[in-house]
């Protein structure tokens, strides 16, 4: 089934909402680094002993995540158009490919959303918040995504480094 362009689709994520799913994550960020402790010290590198022990005792709900719950839930809440954009902003952040002389906010949403909606067509709402909490540098991916979307027109992508110091 061929995906139709579309000229009536805008960007429904508030800034609101976009804000309490960063203090979300940054919380379920510090969650995970707190369980990576554990069972990996202050190394940054995991055996994979270590991680398939800590991927068990998740499995087997011994490691207890509520900041990952909530951040699940709450985007769980969201429309599928939300998650949808959601995850479209999230790819424009890690990709940094968009028309840059489109005009800002929905107009160049509009054109990355024409050229990208194979990547969230057909999917659940179920299936696309799992995409997104798989990502690491999801923090990151949605500064940048959300900088480049509203960048003057004109600018050039690559006054938008990835900061790692996002992630």
């Amino acid at each position: 089934m061929a995906i139709e362009l579309s000229t009536k689709k805008d960007f429904t994520l508030t800034l609101e909402v976009l804000r309490k799913i960063v203090e979300l994550k940054e919380r379920e960020k510090v969650e995970s680094e707190r369980i990576s402790k554990l069972y990996n010290g202050d190394s940054k590198v995991i055996s994979m002993e270590k991680a398939f022990e800590q991927w068990q005792d998740e499995r087997a709900g011994i490691i207890n995540r509520p900041a990952y719950k909530e951040l699940e839930s709450y985007l769980l809440s969201l429309t599928l158009e939300n998650i949808v954009d959601l995850t479209l902003l999230m790819y424009l952040g890690r990709d940094r490919d968009c028309n840059m002389y489109a005009a800002p906010g929905n107009a160049r949403f509009l054109e990355f959303y024409n050229r990208y909606a194979d990547i969230v067509y057909g999917k659940s709402k179920e299936t696309l918040v799992d995409i997104i909490l798989e990502k690491t540098p999801l923090l990151m991916y949605l500064r940048t995504g959300y900088r480049l979307l509203f960048a003057p027109a004109g600018a050039s992508v690559d006054d938008f480094p990835h900061n790692w110091d996002e992630m």
